[in-house]
């Protein structure tokens, strides 16, 4: 192979290998669609839409997770910054709930041309289980038991239940990469082959 049809080869591949690199980008949920759905004991599921989502504004759906009235399914978009953009979810049970120990609440959350990063994480379970929790693209399901904690005694008021997840949201598309990057494997590529033809 010649010098030149060896450098023709030597940046093509160097292009490849930035492709298949994609750069991390964290996404906010701003202006986006995300569907909520809440199911109780088995029974059939209330979904709620969650649309143009603003970022830095409270956005709260009327589901009734099960046990009473007065709970709350609120959405916080993050404000993007491209690096660790801060969505948020959160769930909060009113004290005023009944629940039974046997009692069980399915909750999906799904995102609309986005996917959940991998460093999504529940940072917030208060008087509520969540024993399995699971992302598989732009679905995020997990269960909510132990509910009989956040309910009253003899009649009186309990001390409510409380559900946050933390997540950043990435696209669907893979990121181009970026200019610097691909520039640093095209050098090394560069310099590998300067390596080669100084040996020849």
């Amino acid at each position: 192979m010649s010098n030149n049809n060896l450098l023709s080869a030597a940046l093509v591949a160097a292009v490849a290998v930035a492709g298949l690199a994609p750069i991390a980008h964290a996404d906010s949920i701003q202006g986006t669609t995300v569907v909520a759905t809440s199911s109780f004991d088995g029974g059939a599921g209330q979904t709620f839409t969650f649309t143009d989502l603003a970022a830095g504004a409270t956005t709260q759906s009327p589901l009734n997770l099960g046990g009473g009235s007065g709970d709350s399914i609120e959405l916080v978009a993050g404000e993007p910054n491209g690096s660790s953009t801060r969505n948020e979810l959160l769930i909060t049970f009113s004290p005023n709930d009944i629940f039974v120990p046997s009692d069980q609440i399915d909750f999906t959350l799904t995102l609309s041309g986005q996917n959940f990063d991998i460093f999504s994480a529940l940072t917030v379970a208060d008087d509520v289980q969540v024993p399995t929790a699971s992302e598989n693209g732009n679905v995020l399901s997990f269960e909510m038991t132990n509910l009989d904690q956040i309910s009253g005694v003899d009649g009186g008021p309990g001390l409510g239940g409380r559900v946050e997840y933390v997540f950043d949201a990435e696209p669907l598309t893979a990121a181009a990469p970026e200019p610097a990057t691909l520039g640093m494997v095209v050098i090394g590529f560069a310099g590998l082959l300067f390596k080669v033809r100084r040996r020849a």
